[in-house]
Parts: C-alpha cells; sequence; structure tokens
C-alpha cells in the first residue's frame, strides 16, 4: 500500500486512539460512581461477551465488506451508543445492555482495524512501522486522558451528569476517525473465501507459544487496567488525578517504545531482566510500609509500562511474521483465534474478580493478586524474543527490515 493509505490508517486511528483515552477510564468511573466496583465488573463481562460475538462474526462479514467498512460501522456504531447513553444518563441503569453493545461496537472496529494494519504494513518494514503507529498512539493516549479527567473534574456538575461533557467530546472526535479513513484504498483485501467457524481451529508450528501469551496477558491487563485507576480514585477521590496516573504510565509506555524502537544486541537479556523488574515491583503494591500508596501504584506501573511496551511490539511483530508465513491460511482467522484467548481470559479472570471483590476487603485482595499476575510475563519468553535464523530469512523477504523485532 501507499504512503497516503498510511498516512490516513494514522491519522483515523490516533483520532480514535484520542477518543477511547477521553471516554475508557472514565466509563469504569461512571458505573463504580454511579453503582460500585460490582457494575464496573459486570461492564466488563458484558463488553467482553460482545466483543467476543462480534469479532466471530466478523468472519462472515470479511466475505462481504472491506477491513475500513468495518472500522467505519464499528466507530459510527459506538458515536450512536454515547449519544445513547447522554441522553439516558440519570436513569440509566441496565449495565450489561450497555456494555453487550459497547463490546459489538468493538469487535467491528478492531477486526476492520487488524486486517487493515496488516494489509498497510505488508512489504514495508513492519516493525518500524508498528513501532511508530504504537509510539505515536501511546503520546496521544498520554494526552487524552488528561484532557478526559479535566472535562470531569471540572464539568461543574455533580453525580453521573459530569460525564456528560466528556462522552459528548469522545462521540465527536470517533465521528472525525470515521471521516478521515473513508477514503482508504484497500487492494490486498481477500474476499469471496468460505468462512467456517471450524477454520478459526487454527494449529501451525510456532503458534501455540503465542497462544499462552494471548491467554495470560490478559489475566494481567484486564485487573491492570480496571483496577489501579479506581484504587487511585479510592485514594485521592480526584478524577483528575486518575487523569494523571493514565497519561504517566502511557508517557512512560512512549518513551520505552520510542527508545527500544530499533532494539538491541542484548535483547534476550532485556527480556528476561524486565520480567523480574516487572513481578519484583509489584510486591511494593502487597508492602505499602516501603513505599505508600498512591506511590506504590505509580511505582509499578512505571516498570510494568517500561518493559511492556518493547515487549509487546516485538511480539506483535513475530506474531505477524508467523501470519504471513503461513499462505494457505487466511489471515483473518488467526485474528479470530487470537480473540478467542483474548476474549476467555478477560471472562475467566472478571469471575474472578467478581468474587474476590464480593468479600470482605475485597478491593485490598485484587491488589495483593499483582505479583502472582505479574508472572504472565514468562509468556514472553518464546514470543518477544530474537527471531531464529530461519524466521529472519522469512522476515527479510520483504516483509520487515529491521534486524531486531520487539
Amino acid at each position: 500500500m501507499n504512503l497516503d493509505n498510511i498516512r490516513r490508517y494514522y491519522l483515523s486511528f490516533l483520532l480514535f486512539t484520542f477518543s477511547q483515552g477521553i471516554v475508557g477510564v472514565f466509563l469504569n468511573l461512571f458505573f463504580f460512581s454511579s453503582g460500585s466496583y460490582t457494575a464496573v465488573l459486570y461492564f466488563q463481562l458484558a463488553l467482553t461477551a460482545g466483543l467476543f460475538l462480534m469479532f466471530t462474526l466478523s468472519g462472515y462479514l470479511m466475505n462481504r465488506f472491506l477491513p475500513r467498512d468495518l472500522f467505519i460501522a464499528g466507530e459510527i456504531f459506538r458515536v450512536a451508543i454515547l449519544i445513547a447513553l447522554i441522553v439516558a444518563i440519570g436513569y440509566f441503569s441496565n449495565v450489561l445492555i450497555f456494555g453487550f453493545v459497547y463490546g459489538l461496537s468493538s469487535g467491528l472496529f478492531w477486526a476492520g482495524s487488524n486486517n487493515i494494519l496488516y494489509d498497510i504494513t505488508l512489504k514495508k518494514n513492519r516493525f518500524a512501522l508498528i513501532s511508530t503507529i504504537n509510539a505515536l498512539s501511546s503520546v496521544i493516549a498520554m494526552i487524552s486522558p488528561l484532557f478526559g479527567g479535566t472535562l470531569v473534574q471540572f464539568a461543574g456538575t455533580a453525580g453521573s451528569s459530569r460525564f456528560i461533557i466528556d462522552f459528548a467530546v469522545a462521540a465527536a472526535v470517533l465521528l472525525s476517525s470515521a471521516l478521515a479513513i473513508r477514503k482508504l484504498d484497500v487492494h490486498n483485501i481477500q474476499q469471496g473465501r468460505k468462512f467456517r467457524l471450524k477454520d478459526t481451529l487454527i494449529k501451525v508450528h510456532g503458534y501455540s507459544d503465542f497462544k499462552s501469551l494471548f491467554f495470560f496477558s490478559q489475566l494481567f491487563a484486564v485487573p491492570f487496567s480496571i483496577v489501579m485507576p479506581i484504587y487511585v480514585f479510592q485514594i485521592t477521590s480526584n478524577y483528575f488525578l486518575v487523569g494523571v496516573y493514565v497519561s504517566f504510565t502511557l508517557l512512560v509506555s512512549t518513551v520505552s517504545g520510542l527508545i527500544f524502537r530499533r532494539g538491541f544486541k542484548r535483547w534476550n537479556a532485556f527480556v528476561r531482566i524486565g520480567i523480574a523488574a516487572t513481578i519484583a515491583s509489584s510486591l511494593f503494591l502487597v508492602f505499602p510500609s516501603f513505599m505508600p500508596p498512591p506511590i506504590n501504584v505509580f511505582f509499578f506501573s512505571f516498570v510494568y509500562a517500561l518493559v511492556n511496551a518493547p515487549l509487546n511490539n516485538k511480539a506483535t511483530t513475530n506474531f505477524l511474521v508467523l501470519v504471513e508465513k503461513e499462505h494457505g491460511i487466511d489471515r483473518s482467522l488467526f485474528w479470530i483465534n487470537r480473540e478467542y484467548y483474548l476474549n476467555f481470559s478477560r471472562l475467566g479472570i472478571c469471575l474472578l474478580l467478581l468474587a474476590i471483590v464480593a468479600l470482605p476487603a475485597g478491593t485490598m485482595l485484587v491488589i495483593y493478586l499483582f505479583p502472582l499476575l505479574s508472572f504472565y510475563g514468562v509468556s514472553y519468553l518464546k514470543t518477544a524474543n530474537e527471531p531464529s535464523p530461519k524466521l529472519l530469512a522469512i522476515s527479510y523477504n520483504g516483509m520487515f527490515t529491521t534486524k531486531i523485532n520487539r
């Protein structure tokens, strides 16, 4: 694909990222402030169910529509849902329905976005392009929570009504993202293939390690993204400081992604040291006498973001190399199969969190889980490592030119 397509995707995805940053964490806080911790987890469960269902159905939709069309439809769908929530604020009570429908829109969007990303990086320097879009989106995602936190904290209203302006701005930005990508020129889309659900059960050499990464990464990522911002809010009672926390974490992730964009010689040693450092830093959450909250939350999040950004980017690059190598399998089947592991993990951890928060002092028990959950990083040992000579040869054959994948 040409540079115009890459620029269009970058612009549209960055606008989406800004919208997501404005509304993302504050949707959880909206349900937390108008309900309870349990309401947040029900929202996440319903969202995951909707996301999984739509992503699975996207295999059938890909036969009839371009990924660009799914991308746009998911965004328009989400705009409509946010508008409906704004109108319903004050008496909206069914968190399960909202979460499920919100998940459907997310499934449409990500089904389109993942396949667009695959196509625009085809025969390009894939590692550099993925690093660039992740770094840019991290910058945008770093700014947007501060903006969202300001809108909510200084809305001039109380209760759930303080979120109205925040949600309205997010919907407007999301609409502009859909408009920005409407002229994307797509040629590498494989339409017309008959989709069968059983074809999504993929078994190829080297893929099992990525399955483990998909599953175990969410056992950590879901509690981290839900629990940490709410924990900061419980400590500070300040929406703006929640935005500061989210922005701080993403700032570290952005800088880390830029620093390690080209990798370095002793990469595999960095993988092992990074995993160990993440586990060690999580102990400060369990022993706050050594580092009081919320400083311990900021420190742990700093270490996690510093390590996870380059490892995730490199694992993503290696995964795309694997997808490219398997010429006989439609790459959309890989994305659907990936969702099986991501969403089963999300559902499982949300159910576990629901059971824990129902116990006395349940929210603190969740915090104490993080040293154990941090062992998810072990799944990077085989997925974010240096490519083997055989894999590297495939990489040089028109896929990406950097020697070090992240």
